[in-house]
């Protein structure tokens, strides 16, 4: 089991980096384009090819296996923590779909 868990943890931590990693690129496609308002276009498919496909997924995975963790390890769903992270997580998830996808 202990195996188990530390394959979902380098999964988890995998995940958020992969996740906030292609987040932080999104000022540099808008840095780039503001360069040549031609290319602007090409950087907001580009955006959200990003975000559609390597992002929301990576953030999908993050919860999965997070959820998983604290199963495996048997901490109660209740602790603070974990339900501050699902708080969050659930907030800036329905802020994402609302107000920024809907952008670009």
């Amino acid at each position: 089991m202990v195996y188990v868990y530390l394959a979902l943890k380098f999964i988890h931590i995998a995940a958020a980096i992969t996740a906030v990693g292609s987040n932080i690129t999104y000022g540099v496609w808008n840095v780039r384009a503001q360069s040549d308002s031609g290319q602007l276009g090409f950087a907001l498919k580009g955006i959200k090819f990003i975000d559609d496909r390597i992002a929301n997924p990576a953030y999908a995975v993050l919860l999965v296996t997070g959820l998983l963790m604290v199963f495996i390890n048997r901490w109660p769903i209740t602790s603070l923590w974990i339900v501050l992270a699902l708080i969050l997580f659930a907030a800036l998830a329905v802020l994402a779909f609302r107000v920024y996808s809907p952008l670009l």
